[in-house]
């Protein structure tokens, strides 16, 4: 009889975690199944509408190993309860929680591990977590640090300070912390790069010899993603230096009127948010990806996914010292110092007058994506962490 695998996810139906989720089952001989919500809300940076269904993950009826449950964030007793009975009824050898641990449904899932000592789990968070240093949060989580959590076989954080925020968060020193950085589709075979249209040329763009150098952004238009430096980059580098964005945000309304500026009239365009088949052809129309994140008081960047994409596409990346991003970027591509202009014009101009340093960092950002970032690399550390390999 195969051993059996729970994935627990509010983020289940994410295509490239169910495409994991199937990976590990298929090449380590599991038989899986599926906790999640019938929907859940997401930014529609990373599902259409907004909104995560069964179907976003390409189903379009739901199999007999998928347990749905309503209500998220925060289900009903009622629908643990039903949880509760499915995980009696399936009884795992494994369990992936795909989740903050201090999720309501993590830490349900967790209290019914304690009462089932044979059953490893294991925990994969990614988001800003930080317990803080005040004496009501040293105490309001003591029974956690020193007691619940220790129960976790391992925790996948997504970068190294996603590592150290749960080591603060309150996770024992003697639970495992294992870097799995997170898992990413690979673009689709035949994609041809997306044609951008800025208008008429003008007379400094005729004169010159050197064609347009086109940057690209894409994520929320919000502080936190430094959209606003790389406009102001922009408008100091010479007429020929482009811009796209893709993305939706907060910050919709004050990203048109930095669109009138008569530094970037001609020299920007805004497509809106862009479907993932879209988002492929605009990493390959663009000569490099921009990934200005700014650190801010209540949040750092955890990861990034847009840079693991864009390696993918074979595009060079040029990211900000904020968080996770330069050890996600490594060697890969080059960084500047977050919120710093004149830096990020440098490295902008630098990737521009070099074709060799592109195609060097071309090569190193497809091998990096395969080691680190694509689905058969997730699956080898979640293998190892159930201690299947």
């Amino acid at each position: 009889m195969k051993s059996r695998l729970v994935l627990f996810s509010s983020h289940a139906f994410y295509r490239p975690r169910f495409e994991t989720f199937k990976a590990l089952c298929a090449k380590h001989e599991l038989d899986g199944f599926i906790i999640g919500p019938s929907k859940s809300t997401h930014s529609p940076v990373y599902v259409a509408n907004g909104i995560m269904t069964p179907a976003s993950a390409g189903l379009k009826k739901i199999p007999s190993n998928i347990l749905l449950y309503e209500g998220e964030p925060i289900p009903s007793v009622r629908q643990w309860r039903q949880i509760e009975k499915y995980l009696l009824r399936v009884r795992p050898h494994y369990i992936w929680v795909n989740e903050e641990p201090d999720h309501y449904l993590s830490t349900q899932i967790l209290w019914w591990a304690w009462r089932h000592p044979k059953v490893k789990i294991i925990v994969a968070p990614a988001e800003n977590i930080h317990g803080g240093k005040s004496l009501r949060n040293q105490l309001l989580f003591k029974f956690r640090r020193h007691f619940f959590w220790r129960r976790w076989d391992a925790v996948l954080p997504c970068s190294t300070i996603t590592a150290d925020s749960m080591y603060d968060w309150g996770v024992p020193i003697k639970v495992p912390i294992y870097i799995a950085y997170l898992p990413h589709l690979e673009p689709p075979n035949g994609i041809q790069p997306m044609r951008f249209d800025f208008g008429p040329v003008n007379a400094e763009e005729k004169n010159s010899s050197e064609s347009a150098f086109i940057v690209g952004f894409a994520g929320n238009i919000c502080e936190q993603k430094g959209w606003k430096i790389l406009l102001a980059a922009i408008s100091q580098l010479p007429q020929r230096f482009k811009c796209v964005l893709a993305g939706v945000g907060m910050q919709m309304a004050e990203l048109q009127l930095f669109l009138q500026l008569s530094s970037l009239k001609g020299r920007c365009l805004y497509l809106g948010v862009l479907p993932k088949s879209e988002l492929w052809g605009f990493y390959k129309g663009v000569d490099c990806m921009i990934v200005p994140s700014l650190t801010t008081s209540s949040c750092v960047e955890q990861f990034g996914s847009v840079t693991a994409e864009a390696m993918a596409s074979g595009t060079p990346v040029i990211g900000s010292s904020s968080g996770a991003i330069p050890e996600v970027i490594s060697d890969a591509g080059l960084i500047f110092t977050e919120g710093n202009i004149q830096e990020l014009c440098d490295c902008i101009k630098k990737l521009a007058a070099s074709l060799s340093l592109r195609a060097e960092l071309k090569y190193k950002g497809i091998n990096r994506f395969k080691q680190h970032f694509s689905i058969p690399a997730y699956v080898e550390k979640l293998a190892a962490s159930f201690g299947l390999v």
